[in-house]
């Protein structure tokens, strides 16, 4: 059990001096450390990074003969129509004539699998008729009839899988139903393999002239012949099906089908005027077609849709993000729930969301700090889509390719182009953050009535150092085991020295106020080190969640400050709120 007392320090108290070395170290809370910049496209830091990075693209795209290339990257919060800090995009010289003969930010391709974020999104929007941890079988009653009693080894156990566990890979369902082999021409006995009768073998798939799968056809397979990869909530599996029960289940509790939802209450919302489900776009003119390809830019998915059935330009996938940032499709709660992990992986720094490729990486920064991102890739033949939101900076980065060139690769096209570019990005915008944060809100801020002030100021550290805090002349951090409701009386208590103190912002704001929360630092480096040697769990020593709002003075928190605004961006005054006393900027 962990120790409610951590600002408790070794004191006269032998029966409590062992939670002096329960103390964390001030490692910061898990999110941003400062207010995201707010024009980043203006910083040199993030001009530089974006001109690199062009700089690259084009010296890369002038080798491709009949691929296409179409990125974009974006800020939620610059203001309204600001452009993209970066929209580049290759017209390759060859390209079929049916298709978009100069490519731009309007330009149509196929998002495959990216399409899996949006009846995911839906699903999360009508939980008014839709509940996320209710079995499938509720909205899709098909796959519930004539099940009793069947082996849980041969067939899913369709009561366990929610909506939830489909949206997140997590239903333990099949991975995909369009590629099996005995569906498509091939000497299959020659690799081992048993015949297989006309009668028994799939009927569809997709590819390759076989018809797609239509939604019978589909349910029936799910239902009868496609056995579980694991029981449910056991381990995520990346699944097309899972996502396609995911639009049915829409479809049935909604009655209406997923396109007018997708359209009613994604599309239209984010001004995605250029996006279609399941349909090619109305002028095939504005679609980007490889040379030569007479199949893939036009087949059906049928009931796979879901999974991968939407076509989409740059620019609406950005209008997308920003829309998602800014909370615009879902409430600003339900969208931080949305962007967060939902199961993780054997690999560290990959998770799974709904239905997000989550990475959770510490060597993207400059101050080494966890950040999440989430991506979502996909892949069909010669198209590949790749969207990657970052909640902290508001960036929203799209990648939308198609062609040989740009389909050769060991990696995703999408994967690489977010490796080369999001770590120096996010360096820059973190640069960009803390000039901005100087500007904004480093100062000293004091009531001279009463002997009070304190310093804000930005070191290489995390968030805001806060230095020379005095309240009524009393010398608060190095005096901070005094706060303790067992150490308020020890005047004896001699003040620690080497302490620090951050403030780090908490998202909660209303008109020119926001809350900020600070962390105490107790440790030198030796001592942390000591506490992460002796457990056998990496960073034992950080454990900053446990430490905030633990000593409270009339139930307001010491850590607890709030910032108020001026009209001119800059604050212009600092409340700790237990203290009950206004500081004024004095520089």
């Amino acid at each position: 059990m962990r120790t409610s007392l951590p600002l408790l320090t070794t004191t006269s108290l032998a029966g409590f001096a062992h939670l002096a070395t329960a103390t964390p170290y001030q490692c910061p809370p898990f999110g941003a450390v400062l207010p995201a910049a707010k024009s980043p496209s203006t910083h040199p830091s993030v001009r530089a990074a974006v001109a690199t990075f062009l700089a690259a693209l084009e010296a890369e795209t002038a080798a491709y003969n009949a691929s296409a290339v179409s990125i974009g990257v974006s800020s939620a919060f610059e203001a309204a129509g600001t452009e993209p800090l970066v929209d580049f995009h290759f017209t390759p010289r060859d390209r079929d004539s049916l298709g978009a003969q100069v490519v731009d930010r309007d330009t149509v391709y196929r998002l495959a699998s990216v399409s899996k974020v949006f009846p995911v999104l839906a699903a999360l929007q009508r939980d008014d008729v839709l509940r996320w941890d209710e079995s499938v079988v509720k909205y899709i009653p098909e796959l519930g009839e004539g099940t009793e009693g069947r082996s849980r080894v041969e067939f899913v156990d369709w009561g366990d899988v929610s909506v939830e566990a489909a949206a997140v890979h997590y239903a333990g369902v099949g991975a995909d139903m369009m590629t099996d082999g005995a569906a498509y021409p091939g000497d299959w006995e020659s690799l081992g393999l048993p015949p297989v009768s006309e009668e028994e073998k799939p009927k569809c798939g997709g590819f390759l002239g076989v018809q797609s799968c239509s939604r019978e056809e589909f349910l029936d397979a799910m239902k009868n012949r496609r056995p579980p990869i694991y029981p449910a909530f056991q381990t995520p599996v990346y699944s097309n099906l899972g996502t396609t029960l995911v639009g049915m289940a829409v479809e049935g509790a909604t009655g209406k089908p997923l396109e007018e939802i997708l359209f009613e209450s994604i599309l239209k919302p984010a001004g995605m005027g250029n996006t279609t489900y399941g349909k090619l776009p109305a002028n095939l003119e504005t679609m980007f077609i490889p040379a030569n390809d007479t199949e893939w830019f036009n087949f059906t998915l049928g009931a796979l849709d879901p999974a991968g059935g939407l076509y989409s330009t740059t620019a609406d996938m950005l209008r997308f993000g920003d829309a998602v940032l800014q909370n615009r499709l879902l409430s600003p709660a339900k969208t931080r729930r949305w962007l967060k992990p939902s199961v993780f992986t054997s690999a560290p720094g990959q998770f799974v969301g709904a239905p997000w490729e989550g990475i959770l990486s510490d060597n993207v920064t400059a101050d080494g700090r966890l950040v999440e991102m989430y991506t979502k890739g996909g892949d069909l033949i010669l198209y590949h889509a790749g969207l990657a939101l970052v909640p902290e900076h508001g960036i929203t980065m799209s990648i939308l390719v198609a062609g040989p060139e740009v389909s050769a690769a060991a990696f995703s096209y999408y994967t690489l182009k977010m490796n080369e570019f999001l770590p120096p990005l996010l360096r820059a915008l973190d640069e960009a953050a803390r000039d901005e944060a100087k500007a904004r809100i480093a100062g000293t801020y004091a009531d001279e009535a009463s002997n009070s002030t304190l310093t804000i100021s930005l070191d290489d550290g995390w968030g805001l150092l806060l230095e020379d805090w005095y309240m009524k002349g009393f010398d608060v951090v190095p005096n901070l085991s005094r706060y303790s409701f067992l150490g308020v009386n020890l005047t004896d208590l001699p003040p620690a020295t080497g302490r620090t103190a951050r403030l780090y912002p908490t998202g909660l704001e209303e008109g020119n106020v926001t809350a900020w929360r600070a962390l105490f630092d107790t440790f030198t480096a030796e001592q942390r080190d000591a506490i992460d040697d002796l457990f056998f769990f990496p960073n034992a020593s950080c454990v900053s969640w446990l430490s905030m709002d633990r000593t409270t003075y009339n139930y307001k928190g010491l850590d607890h400050f709030e910032f108020t605004y001026g009209d001119d961006g800059r604050v212009e005054s600092v409340l700790p709120k237990p203290f009950k006393l206004t500081l004024k900027r004095v520089d």
